[in-house]
């Protein structure tokens, strides 16, 4: 499992899910995103397998 934290504007987050979405194998992969918008507000995305144990923050 790898982590990474990235800062990138709106239009190159969009750019990355398409490209994720073309190489993810969505049945087996899980990609999630998370947008801090303040620190107190978060909001995740899953591209691919939602994982039940990914409550981890």
């Amino acid at each position: 499992m790898s982590l990474s934290l990235l800062i990138i504007t709106e239009a190159k987050l969009e750019k990355l899910k398409k490209e994720i979405k073309k190489i993810c194998h969505e049945d087996e992969d899980s990609v999630m995103i998370y947008k801090f918008d303040y620190l107190k507000y978060s909001t995740k995305e899953v591209i691919g397998l939602i994982m039940a144990n990914d409550n981890i923050l």
